[in-house]
């Protein structure tokens, strides 16, 4: 719950100045297109000559970021308030005839040294977007809040259907699980795994603005293969160490990868339109401003 609190403020941080910087750039944007209706748009260089691909939409990430938010929000309330869908041990059926075949191939026991291997990949892929450090300054605030809203939307979504499903963990059917574990509840929240999620959300996110960036690129594939290796490796992990199931595995790899490419191509479709047509949407302090130019 701090550290959830403590994500939202850092990120509303970044984001509330992101948003006048961005609606001054949108209303100038629009002004010079009534100004010169029939000169063509180009899309905008930086003065190091990259391609500027990604935009911040007031209305489009205050709809993301909202979103995300009220979705997790709710995640909390259902389980802390609610105690939505609680089960005890004593109150699972732990026989494994309701486990598919091919999940019962990848059961095993817990692995403390392996829990914390995880722990160790998912952080490299986690920290992988720093490679954009090396773009113009003017794209790190879009890259640092596109990157938030996807972690926000795939935590969100992992977390709802940990709630949902309470599914046993794999080291439940075995002799030697963790005691601390069941004690706080974690030994129910198998599926979806929420560290492959976040994983392959950071994978995906930072193959595809590499891709973007750098279509041209030889080191596409060193990058694509990298990250979404050490995702894979993560998924692995937390297989081996008696933590998740090869579903729960699979279902964050879905999770994790639709939430990590399709922010970001959200925004780039924004900056797209933004450039080739004079419809113009903006915050501003006493409603929202919607302009068409002819």
């Amino acid at each position: 719950m701090k550290k959830l609190n403590a994500f939202i403020i850092i990120l509303c941080f970044f984001i509330i100045p992101s948003f006048s910087e961005e609606s001054k750039e949108l209303n100038n944007n629009n002004s010079n297109s009534t100004e010169n209706s029939s000169e063509k748009k180009v899309p905008e260089k930086s003065k190091s000559n990259k391609l500027k691909l990604f935009s911040l939409s007031p209305l489009t990430d205050t709809l993301l970021i909202s979103g995300g938010l009220g979705l997790n929000t709710t995640n909390i309330i259902l389980e802390k308030a609610c105690h939505y869908n609680s089960i005890t041990p004593e109150q699972y059926d732990f026989s494994t005839e309701n486990i598919p075949t091919f999940d019962q191939l990848f059961m095993t026991d817990y692995s403390k040294g392996l829990n914390y291997t995880a722990y160790g990949s998912l952080f490299l892929v986690g920290i992988s977007p720093i490679i954009f450090i090396t773009q113009p300054k003017s794209d790190w605030m879009p890259i640092l809040v596109m990157y938030g809203e996807s972690l926000l939307w795939a935590n969100g979504l992992k977390e709802l259907g940990k709630i949902l499903v309470n599914r046993a963990r794999p080291y439940m059917y075995y002799e030697n699980y963790p005691q601390d574990k069941v004690d706080d509840g974690d030994w129910a929240k198998s599926w979806p795994s929420g560290h492959t999620t976040i994983a392959f959300t950071s994978a995906m996110f930072t193959s595809y603005l590499f891709c973007q960036y750098n279509s041209d690129s030889k080191y596409k594939t060193l990058v694509i293969a990298s990250t979404f290796s050490i995702a894979s490796a993560t998924g692995i992990l937390r297989m081996c160490s008696g933590n998740h199931f090869y579903s729960d595995v699979l279902t964050g790899m879905v999770i994790g990868s639709v939430s990590g490419f399709v922010v970001p191509m959200l925004h780039n479709i924004f900056y797209k339109n933004q450039n080739n047509s004079n419809t113009n949407i903006s915050l501003l302090p006493n409603g929202i401003n919607f302009t068409i130019s002819f």
